[in-house]
């Protein structure tokens, strides 16, 4: 239990750290040759540590279930880090918490006892705030009429698409230890992408930068990819979704803290409202799931 929780705390401070630095590292890469070099820095930081044998992993465990878990978060982080290209961390980050109404739909229509959940009021009551939430931070205000906020719209999809890596996960760490299928998972989706990488000719974004940019994208790779990843899986198998769930809905005041630090950006009231709207109505998901399954 103490393993897990100190695991799921170090992964919010990681992956808040990592969307603000995903932020500031795009004023010098395109989205997937940051991404290639994140995925790659973690993938052979987490090589060394573990001293794996791919090939010998790969002939014996649940190979469609790792490619899947692969191409789900390699999907993920495409749509994710574009739209927090075109977006602020803050928001970003309260945006993937939709996370929580996404898993609850897809634990009912996978799991039968979970069933109950989403007939409840209280369900209902706190998918229709996140969802108004959600649906405000997806419109933009122009001086003369209200237009679709495209970036916030790639981070909703990716929530969803978060949901669906979780329940793999779930079945992942059961199988294996989180260090292992930690690793594995992310080497996949780092070769996934490369092709694109190629396409947007990284190594010319890598050579014109100056050093300790590069410095930065691999430390940001590093911690937030692989450190904060691993950490994950390590809680999602101590103590299972529902709690680290909790405990990640503190990431949006993190981010607001290093978007300040680092970038020097502030919250607004419209981003402070919408805000509280997802988040409330996750709390009261979360309420609800954790009073019927326990």
């Amino acid at each position: 239990m103490r393993r897990g929780l100190i695991a799921i705390l170090v992964t919010v401070i990681l992956w808040s750290l990592g969307m603000v630095l995903i932020k500031l590292l795009s004023n010098y890469f395109s989205v997937n040759v940051q991404n290639f070099f994140r995925y790659s820095s973690a993938s052979i930081t987490l090589l060394a540590i573990s001293r794996l044998n791919i090939r010998k992993i790969l002939a014996k465990e649940h190979i469609l279930e790792i490619s899947t878990a692969a191409l789900l978060i390699f999907l993920f982080q495409v749509l994710a880090v574009t739209g927090l290209y075109m977006t602020t961390p803050i928001t970003f980050s309260i945006l993937l918490k939709l996370n929580i109404v996404f898993t609850s739909i897809l634990a009912y229509i996978l799991f039968e006892e979970e069933k109950k959940l989403i007939s409840s009021i209280t369900y209902l009551i706190g998918t229709t705030l996140a969802s108004l939430g959600a649906v405000g931070f997806s419109m933009q205000e122009t001086h003369s009429s209200i237009s679709l906020d495209i970036g916030a719209v790639l981070v909703i999809i990716s929530s969803l698409i978060w949901s669906l890596y979780t329940i793999v996960v779930k079945r992942l760490v059961v199988k294996g230890d989180p260090l292992t299928m930690t690793t594995i998972v992310y080497s996949i989706a780092s070769m996934l992408f490369l092709p694109v990488a190629f396409l947007e000719n990284f190594i010319h974004q890598i050579t014109s930068v100056p050093i300790e940019i590069v410095v930065i994208l691999a430390i940001s790779g590093i911690i937030s990819v692989g450190i904060g990843n691993w950490m994950n899986f390590i809680a999602i198998k101590d103590i299972g979704v529902s709690l680290p769930t909790i405990l990640q809905l503190l990431t949006p005041i993190l981010v607001g803290v290093f978007s300040f630090i680092i970038l020097g950006e502030t919250i607004s009231m419209r981003t402070m409202i919408l805000g509280f709207m997802v988040i409330l109505g996750c709390l009261m998901i979360i309420k609800k799931y954790r009073g019927i399954m326990y």
